[in-house]
């Protein structure tokens, strides 16, 4: 720790002063806990630049008060401009719902990607245990983010006309890189989950095909943006 503060107060010395004096981030990540995607590490960001949550398998729980708090302080006291899920492959979470939960805590906790992956089992079925495992974790993303489309929080901030954009991403363990999961808008749009007039977010990532090594480096780097 005081190699790393003596590192920061070399580049400038006010460097915690600055950050004392509050945050203004642009992006609100809800991320998983593993230990191997470490949000700030894998999209290299700097203090202040991520307001995040992380809980196994990247979930948005309605009956979680931490992630509602979190879901909360994110668009209405910070009014961040984008909301990420992100997900990642051979997430523990998500093997544990195709092989069998390890414990009655664990099977609560994912049992709606359990209810998810019953829901589509027939397709995932046919696929190898690899791709079935990460196929359904790139479907709990767009999952995710569909159940934090119904909250009242996000609902609220839709009927104001100032809500942040939403984004769903896969960080690929096996070559680092985070890929842009494609949304089904037109889908929401006719659930009313989102409003008719809702914009095509600009994505961070060029292409699903095309590897970023810093997809938010220069966006963050940036004074807060909103939508």
């Amino acid at each position: 720790n005081k190699s790393w503060v003596s590192k920061h107060l070399e580049k400038n010395p006010d460097y915690f002063l600055d950050l004392s004096k509050g945050q203004a981030p642009s992006f609100f990540i809800i991320g998983c806990s593993d230990s191997r995607s470490s949000l700030d590490v894998i999209t290299q960001s700097q203090l202040g630049q991520i307001f995040s949550i992380r809980n196994v398998a990247n979930q948005v729980s309605l009956t979680d008060v931490n992630s509602l708090a979190a879901i909360h302080l994110a668009i209405n006291t910070l009014e961040v401009g984008h909301i990420i899920v992100c997900g990642h492959y051979q997430c523990r979470g998500i093997i544990d719902t195709l092989s069998g939960p390890t414990s009655q805590l664990v099977e609560a906790c994912i049992s709606p990607i359990t209810h998810l992956h019953f829901r589509h089992k027939e397709m995932l079925d046919a696929l190898s245990d690899k791709d079935r495992a990460d196929k359904l974790s790139e479907m709990n993303v767009v999952d995710q983010l569909e159940r934090l489309c119904k909250t009242s929080l996000l609902e609220q901030a839709f009927q104001r006309k100032n809500y942040p954009l939403l984004h769903g991403w896969i960080y690929n363990i096996y070559t680092g890189f985070i890929e842009e999961l494609p949304l089904p808008l037109h889908a929401w749009k006719t659930l009313g989950l989102i409003p008719e007039d809702y914009p095509i977010p600009v994505s961070f990532i060029a292409s699903k095909n095309q590897n970023i090594k810093e997809p938010l480096r220069s966006e963050v780097s940036d004074s807060r943006q909103t939508p």
